[in-house]
């Protein structure tokens, strides 16, 4: 007898319910009632605490899409200020199928000042992924997330 795999299934619909779980608090995004944002190179959200806001400069490919795609963002305090010599930590998630994304993206600082590089970010699958930002800052931490629909 042969072992019985599961998986998710495709964009038709899938699992009816959210499962929260590892991207963050889910919930709606700015985007409307899917959850999912708009994307807009500059787009800028606060930190769930306020403490910092994360501007998502530019996307490649743009807006986001299936397979691999790189960002370059910045970190700012509450003034709009950019803030150097952060640790950021990414996490991908959707939140209707449950699970993660297959590999784990890769965090550079960019030569700008409060500007990292996040790289080889797999969407390996459409359908709503939440993009979790963990961010400390010296003693300062927050969260920031976004939320993308990501077509066939």
């Amino acid at each position: 007898m042969l072992p019985m795999l599961a998986g998710c299934e495709d964009d038709t619909g899938g699992d009816a319910a959210s499962t929260g779980g590892q991207g963050g608090a889910g919930g709606e995004a700015a985007g409307g009632a899917s959850g999912a944002d708009t994307y807009a190179a500059g787009m800028t959200r606060a930190g769930v605490d306020a403490r910092l806001s994360l501007t998502l400069l530019d996307a490649v490919p743009a807006p986001p899409q299936r397979e691999l795609n790189d960002w370059r963002v910045r970190v700012e305090d509450p003034s709009g200020v950019a803030v150097s010599g952060c640790t950021l930590g990414v996490g991908l998630f959707m939140p209707v199928h449950g699970h993660s994304s297959t590999t784990e993206p890769v965090i550079t600082p960019a030569e700008a000042a409060g500007e990292y590089r996040i790289d080889d970010m797999n969407f390996f699958m459409p359908g709503l992924w939440e993009i979790t930002f963990d961010l400390t800052c010296g003693a300062v931490t927050d969260q920031v997330q976004f939320a993308f629909e990501i077509a066939r």
